[in-house]
């Protein structure tokens, strides 16, 4: 790329590199870039944006040519506040990095269109690490009827419920983002999730306590299917209080380093903390299984009952809660990664894949 072809946009301490994509865009390209979902006033606003390119770029641009937009540490979310801040502006850099004043983006109204296009794929690309983190949560993606196979007790319309307003969270991202009021509102919602989401894990992990120690001289058949079901509500809790946490994130788009680094330590004292006693309770109960004596007359598949709980066990202490860190941290930074789109004319947009 030659480099009189490139334009240098300042955002604060993020830059926006812009330039015609030089090879013609096909099919094909599916390997390298990957088609963004987008609603259809964010393509317009996308679009109304690919119209001020040309001139920023190139006198003698193609017509409908594709331009790439690059940002390599990441787009500024504070773009996204934008409509709440028509006084933020940009300065232009051309050939060589020298300062170009703000021509091209006067008027106001230019500018407006500029920004309102950036903060759209701000979005966008908020919206797909959304999407992937969401496939990682293998708890809160199984459907109500899987989840109501194993929720029991007071805390089950508590948690389904929270689940419910998580998804909708989720769900609805990129419509709510456009609207301040209903943003805020949402983030105060997703605090309340994670306080809940913690009291459950609180319950649950006392749960698990007292049904081991009942084990050894209760039913030790129902005792471990409770054990069971148990686990998998504190799959969910924790999942639930992981995206709560990462959606708060989004919302708010606070990548503030310091507030990062907290959201991840808090998250990943509490995945420790729920490893931990995992573990020290389905010991517990492997031992109590060891030392049962069943009454005379009554079969127990005690080898049965070993190998499940031992193989919870070995799960556990492989891979399990490093994996949810790992899930935990990759999301939590995403966005914060280099990004580089393809933008047609009609405002689709193009999102080039992680090496």
């Amino acid at each position: 790329m030659n480099d009189e072809n490139i334009v240098r946009l300042d955002f604060g301490d993020k830059e926006c590199q812009i330039f015609p994509y030089e090879s013609p865009f096909s099919p094909d390209m599916s390997t390298q870039y990957e088609k963004l979902e987008i609603s259809a006033f964010s393509k317009g606003q996308i679009s109304a944006l690919y119209q001020q390119i040309p001139s920023m770029v190139a006198a003698n641009t193609l017509k409908d040519a594709y331009y790439v937009a690059k940002w390599p540490d990441g787009v500024p979310h504070k773009l996204v506040k934008f409509a709440d801040d028509s006084g933020y502006m940009s300065t232009v850099r051309g050939q060589g990095g020298k300062f170009a004043g703000h021509a091209h983006f006067q008027p106001l109204s230019t500018q407006a269109v500029v920004m309102m296009g950036f903060a759209a794929m701000s979005i966008v690309t908020s919206q797909y690490f959304l999407t992937e983190i969401n496939q990682k949560m293998t708890r809160i993606t199984q459907s109500i009827d899987q989840i109501l196979a194993f929720l029991y007790g007071d805390k089950k319309a508590e948690l389904l419920s929270e689940l419910n307003f998580v998804k909708y969270a989720y769900e609805n991202f990129a419509s709510m983002m456009a609207h301040s009021e209903q943003r805020a509102a949402t983030i105060q919602s997703l605090q309340g999730t994670r306080k809940t989401a913690i009291q459950d894990v609180e319950f649950y992990l006392n749960d698990l306590y007292a049904t081991v120690q009942n084990a050894k001289t209760g039913d030790i058949e129902q005792a471990v299917e409770k054990a069971f079901q148990i686990r998998q509500c504190l799959d969910l809790s924790i999942q639930l209080y992981m995206t709560a946490n990462l959606l708060e994130v989004y919302y708010s788009q606070n990548y503030d380093s310091e507030y990062l680094r907290y959201v991840e330590n808090d998250v990943n004292k509490y995945i420790g903390k729920y490893e931990k006693q995992l573990i020290a309770n389905f010991n517990a109960l492997k031992m109590a299984i060891a030392a049962f004596k069943p009454k005379i007359g009554k079969k127990v598949d005690t080898e049965g009952l070993t190998r499940d709980v031992n193989q919870t066990i070995m799960y556990l202490m492989e891979n399990e809660c490093e994996e949810l860190e790992n899930k935990f941290e990759t999301s939590l930074y995403s966005a914060e990664k280099p990004v580089e789109y393809c933008i047609a004319s009609d405002g689709t947009i193009y999102l080039k894949k992680s090496a």
